[in-house]
Parts: structure tokens; sequence; C-alpha cells
């Protein structure tokens, strides 16, 4: 029940009168509201609380929904374009159902997908000509080259997921327009300077299109510092995306300094080995200070393949236990699952250490 509605009760009991209910009012007004409740079972503070089935309904309702789309797919009268912009019609129905109505994040996650990649599908057979009526025949000619429609397709299914989002909030549609506004960018510049070109500046168009992703999730992470409201599933979906494209894009950085080569060579990688896993353990240690800092970990999932290597490494090249087969995952199991387990105390660790005062009113409090 909200604030408002037990005033007006208290009013109509004769508790409290009128005029000390819009005294109350005016105060809540004064300080500001609690942020929106998140309708898709955030329900840890201070932590990554993402859930996506809030029991087992969801995940029958999600497999009924599966099954219905594979045999809508399978009928002969859903093989054209038409037959493809029919199917997104079904999954934006379904979603007013399960979305809308219901709030059930599994299904809800299952309509989307289901949206999104249909609007893409429904796009390439209309921007490539493959289209029952003949219809922007003039205008493949003029202007839809196979380079323009790599990266339309990409801008096609963003304005999908961002039109989603408008409608039914679900977070998880954030994170299928970061994939969709990465990839177009990725495209677009691919279109412009052609694949000799974009194998020389892909890693700063990664890192750029990571950051500017990350950057939007941080500034929800910073109206949601207590990660109560939907605002942190968004954010918990865009650092999803912007990770990886930043971890992957300073490793592959880091290799290339290293070696002095602008490509993968594995001899240059083989005869650096010893200095790029050092490299590697002084990145992941500086990115899980960041995350503590942050308190999100998906730079540590996305970095943990890298570590994984560089400690394998380095534990072959000595004697004993440490170059025995389980001791890698035995290791990186153990380190996980300490990290894990002690998150917040080491954040209160590293915000006792750290000068982060003036910091702390934008990030999550340590619990």
């Amino acid at each position: 029940m909200s604030n408002s509605s037990a005033l007006d009760i208290a009013v109509a009991r004769g508790i409290i009168s009128q005029a000390q209910a819009n005294s109350v009012r005016l105060i809540e007004s004064e300080i500001g509201t609690e942020p929106e409740p998140s309708t898709y079972g955030n329900e840890n503070n201070n932590d990554e609380g993402i859930k996506f089935a809030s029991g087992f309904g969801d995940v029958f309702i999600a497999l009924g929904i599966g099954i219905l789309l594979n045999g809508v797919l399978q009928t002969a009268l859903f093989d054209t374009a038409v037959g493809i912009v029919g199917i997104a019609v079904i999954c934006w129905g379904l979603a007013e159902i399960v979305c809308a109505w219901q709030k059930r994040s599994l299904p809800s996650i299952v309509t989307a997908f289901g949206f999104v990649i249909s609007v893409g599908a429904a796009s390439y057979f209309f921007l490539s000509g493959q289209h029952p009526t003949g219809l922007f025949d003039r205008l493949n000619v003029l202007f839809l080259t196979q380079d323009r429609i790599l990266w339309l397709l990409p801008l096609c299914t963003l304005a999908a997921s961002v039109a989603f989002y408008a409608r039914f909030k679900l977070p998880f549609s954030l994170f299928l327009s970061a994939i969709s506004f990465a990839l177009a960018a990725i495209l677009l510049i691919y279109s412009a300077v052609g694949v000799v070109q974009i194998t020389e500046i892909i890693i700063p168009v990664l890192i750029v299109t990571g950051l500017l992703i990350f950057a939007i999730a941080l500034q929800f992470d910073i109206s949601d510092r207590h990660r109560v409201s939907s605002k942190s599933d968004n954010a918990f979906w865009l650092h999803l995306v912007a990770s990886p494209l930043i971890v992957h894009s300073i490793m592959w950085q880091s290799a290339i300094w290293i070696t002095g080569t602008n490509g993968f060579s594995a001899t240059a990688i083989a005869q650096a080995a010893t200095a790029l896993s050092v490299v590697v353990l002084c990145i992941f240690i500086t990115l899980m200070l960041f995350a503590l800092i942050i308190d999100r970990r998906a730079m540590l999932v996305s970095s943990l393949a890298y570590v994984t290597l560089a400690i394998g490494y380095l534990s072959s090249q000595t004697g004993g236990f440490a170059s025995a087969t389980s001791f890698v995952p035995i290791l990186l199991g153990a380190g996980i699952l300490s990290i894990g387990i002690g998150w917040q105390p080491l954040r209160k660790i590293i915000f006792r250490i750290l000068p982060l005062s003036s910091l702390e009113p934008y990030l999550s409090p340590v619990k």
C-alpha cells in the first residue's frame, strides 16, 4: 500500500486531519520518494540479484512459448517475409500477456528475444529484395549495397529492442539494444573503411563502444545505489555487454604491445608467454579492484579465460604440485569462491584503504 493510500485511510478513520495529511504529502514531495521497485526480481539489496524465474511456472510458460514459436516457424504460411513479421506480431502479443500483465521474467525474455530476432530476419528479407511485392526495389538499386545491409540490420534490431523497452520496460531488452548498437557500430565502420583497415582500428572501436555502453550502465547504477529498482537490472544487462568489449580489447591490445605484432602470431605469443601471463594477472587484479569499487562482477567473468591461461602457463613452468593439471582449476575455483563469498568484506577493506570518500555518494554502499 502506498503512503498516499495510508494517509487517505487515516483521514477517513479520523486518526489525522486532512490538513495534517496534506502536510505529510508536502514533506514527501520535498524529500522525494523511494525508487520504483523492480518488477523483475532484484530483491537483494547491494547485490546483483537478477531473478530469471520466480518459479517453475515461469519455466513452464517459457517452454510453451518456445514450442509455439518453433511450430509457427515450421508452418508453410510463415516461410516468407510477411510470415516472419507475423511471428514478430505473435511475440509482441505474448509479451502483452507475460510481460505487461503477469510480469514473468523468463517468458518475457523469450518473447523479447523472439521479437527482436524476427524483426531482424524480416528486415533482411525486405532489405535484400526477398519480399513478395517487389517493394523497395528502387531503394535497393540506389542505396542498399551488401555492406550497407550489414549495418542496417543491427540498426533495425536496435530500433525493435528500444521499442520493446519503451513499451514493457523489460531490462533484458536493453541487453539486446546494447548488442545491436555494438554490431551496428562495428559493421558501419567496416563498410566505410574495408576489411584491410578494420583490423587496424577494431580494438579502439570496441573499446569506445564498450565505454559508451558502460557509461549508460553506470548512470543507472548511480541513480539506484541501493539496488532496489529496475534501474539496477538495466545496469546489470548493460554491464554484461560492455564488460566483454572492454576486457577483450584491453587484453588484445596488451598482447599486441608486448609481442610487437599487429596480428596474433602464435610464435610471437609463445615467445612472450611469460610476460603476457604476468601482464594478464596484473590487469585482472586491476579489474577486480574496479569491480569491487562499482560492485559489479561482469568484468571478472569476462577475464576468467585469460586468467586461466595465464595461471596455467606460469604453473607449467614450475615443478611439483603446481605443474599438475588439476592445479589451475583448484586455484581458480578457490579464488572465485573466496572473492564471491567475501565480496562485501573485500569492498569494505578497499573503501578503507583507497581514498574513495568523494565517490561514495555515487557508488553502491558497502553492506
